[in-house]
C-alpha cells in the first residue's frame, strides 16, 4: 500500500485545504477552502496546463493568476484533447476545439505563437502574454 501526504505547502498554498479527491486515472485534485494565489510574480517561465482548461468553470481568474506569475517572456502551453470523438477523453459537450481555446487565451492577454498536433487524440497551443 502507498500513501502520501501533501499539504500544498511545496506549492505556496499555505492555509486553507479543504480536501483531496483522487482520479480514476490516478491524478489528485487539491480543494480549497478559501481562493489561493500563488507567490513570485513574475517569477514563472512555463505554464503548462494539460488537458485541464476544459475542466476549469471561471478560466478568465485562472489565467488572470497565471498571467500574474509568468515572467515578460514567460510562455504557456495548452495541451487539450480534440473536439472529436477519440478513443480517450473527456465528454464531447466539455471540449474545447483549437479555436475555442484560443480565443479563451486571447481574451485572457495572451498571444499565440505557436501550434502543434499530439497524434491523433490531443492539440498543443503555445502562448505569451501580451505587453
Amino acid at each position: 500500500v502507498w500513501s502520501m501526504v501533501f499539504d500544498g505547502s511545496d506549492v505556496g498554498v499555505i492555509g486553507g485545504v479543504d480536501g483531496f479527491f483522487r482520479e480514476a486515472d490516478g491524478s489528485l485534485l487539491l480543494s480549497l477552502a478559501v481562493a489561493a494565489t500563488l507567490p513570485g510574480a513574475g517569477a514563472v517561465d512555463l505554464a503548462l496546463l494539460v488537458t485541464v482548461l476544459h475542466e476549469i468553470g471561471d478560466k478568465a481568474i485562472m489565467l488572470e493568476e497565471i498571467r500574474r506569475i509568468l515572467k515578460g517572456c514567460g510562455r504557456l502551453m495548452v495541451i487539450e484533447f480534440n473536439k472529436r470523438e477519440t478513443s480517450m477523453g473527456p465528454p464531447m459537450a466539455i471540449r474545447l476545439d483549437k479555436s475555442e481555446a484560443e480565443a479563451v487565451l486571447v481574451a485572457a492577454g495572451f498571444s499565440r505563437t505557436d501550434s502543434f498536433e499530439l497524434g491523433d487524440n490531443m492539440y498543443g497551443l503555445v502562448f505569451t502574454k501580451d505587453k
